[in-house]
């Protein structure tokens, strides 16, 4: 047998070159459908996650124009609110027309803040801002809350 497979050498060469090319053909198929397999699986997966995003996207959209129009729809009422209530709290002395006057307590009012008895005067604008910032902090938290955002 030895014999057979010396002296048909080439014979012999070119069977095993075959099978080789055979076997690593096979290989080559079975690691091209993985990839194949694995890209498809990899472009499905994107295709869902842009599709999340998208929808994420939206809604964030949705949710601010839903949130600036709130805001815009307060602001006026929060703003009068604000000086009404400011009005109420701390009765100016004489006559409104003047800012330069130092509002004090009613004799009734109590004051708990720890200081001595100070008052500053704060004019309407001041009274305004501060009410505009306390609505933009409220629509902001509506915001967040509406995105699922990760806010303590």
């Amino acid at each position: 047998m030895l014999t057979l497979l010396l002296s048909n050498w080439k014979y012999v060469a070119i069977a095993v070159l075959a099978a080789s090319n055979v076997f690593l053909l096979n290989c080559w198929k079975a690691a091209h459908d993985e990839l194949v397999a694995w890209q498809a699986t990899l472009t499905a997966y994107s295709k869902a996650q842009q599709d999340e995003n998208d929808r994420m996207v939206k809604q964030h959209e949705d949710n601010l124009a839903r949130i600036k129009e709130a805001y815009e729809h307060d602001l006026p009422k929060v703003q009068s609110d604000a000086v009404a209530n400011y009005r109420a709290t701390h009765r100016m002395l004489g006559t409104t027309n003047c800012p330069g006057q130092v509002s004090s307590p009613s004799p009734g009012q109590q004051v708990h803040d720890g200081t001595i008895q100070e008052q500053l005067p704060i004019d309407e604008e001041t009274v305004r801002i501060c009410a505009d910032d306390a609505n933009k902090l409220s629509e902001w938290q509506d915001y967040a809350k509406l995105n699922n955002l990760p806010v303590r």
